[in-house]
């Protein structure tokens, strides 16, 4: 030890003063490099999150807007379900997107958002589920009047050829006066089955008509409980797309036109029902 003190000793001060110089330039150098490393790994996830962000702003941007299409549509094509052949102009098709849509939306969405886009779509399956219910006395009512339509139409027909022959027989006194008898005993035959399967096609149509205001009754009355629902939802994606807005005088406004569209839908189911119960009491 004592040997290395005096051989420190005899090292220059000029020599000393460069080994801290550079010591000093490299501790420099060392602490500039970490820092700029530091900072580089910084932007780097900064750029990163920034680029993961605007990628999943672009994704939530289009599935939310097939989302709110479709959440439009659905209420239109449950309404329309009435009106509709189920075995060949319901495929489904219209149900399978917004379950899509409602999917996709969960996938891409905050958890906040996804939770309230669960709950539209699940009060949504049991509107269907409800309405399916609803709609067997209306397919029903519909097959009574399609068969009663056919076979009016068969009588129809008959009649017009009975009556043709009958026309050819009185242009002919030769023809035996028992076959005229027996075509007016089958036209008046067929003129009551025809009476009655008109009766049959109108007796289908009121129940049809019942059945369905009694259907969109309901949709009203369920959209209406969905709708606080559905806005929250909006909100949430509104939000989630940094799209700025007054969500209060919204809500406002769309509350003020669900009331005034309930209100002209419940004057109309009114004089449907009218027309409906005076159509039953002429029978």
């Amino acid at each position: 030890m004592q040997i290395l003190n005096e051989f420190l000793k005899m090292v220059p001060d000029v020599i000393w003063s460069g080994i801290i110089a550079s010591f000093l330039t490299l501790s420099g150098v060392l602490i500039s490099n970490s820092s700029n490393t530091k900072r580089l790994r910084m932007q780097l996830d900064h750029d990163s999150n920034e680029k993961m962000r605007e990628r999943t702003a672009t994704m939530r941007r289009q599935v939310y807007l097939d989302a709110t299409e479709e959440l439009v549509k659905i209420g239109a094509t449950l309404s329309s379900l009435p009106n509709k052949d189920l075995k060949d102009d319901f495929s489904g098709k219209e149900w399978a997107q917004f379950q899509k849509a409602s999917s996709q939306a969960q996938l891409i969405a905050n958890p906040e958002t996804a939770a309230k886009v669960l709950k539209v779509s699940g009060m949504y399956s049991s509107l269907f589920l409800e309405l399916t219910e609803k709609l067997i006395p209306i397919g029903l009512a519909k097959e009574d009047i399609k068969i009663a339509d056919t076979m009016r139409k068969q009588g129809d027909l008959e009649i017009q050829r009975i009556l043709k022959e009958m026309s050819e027989i009185n242009e002919n006194p030769k023809v035996n006066s028992k076959s005229f008898l027996a075509l007016q005993q089958n036209m008046e035959f067929q003129q009551k089955q025809t009476s009655l399967y008109a009766k049959n096609a109108q007796d289908g149509w009121k129940r049809f008509n019942q059945s369905n205001i009694e259907y969109q009754r309901i949709i009203m009355a369920r959209v209406k409980e969905i709708s606080p629902h559905a806005l929250d939802l909006i909100d949430s994606m509104r939000k989630d797309l940094c799209i700025e807005g007054d969500y209060a005088e919204y809500r406002k406004i769309s509350y003020e036109q669900i009331q005034g569209i309930e209100q002209r839908m419940e004057r109309l189911y009114g004089i449907l029902q009218g027309h409906t119960e005076s159509f039953l009491g002429q029978e």
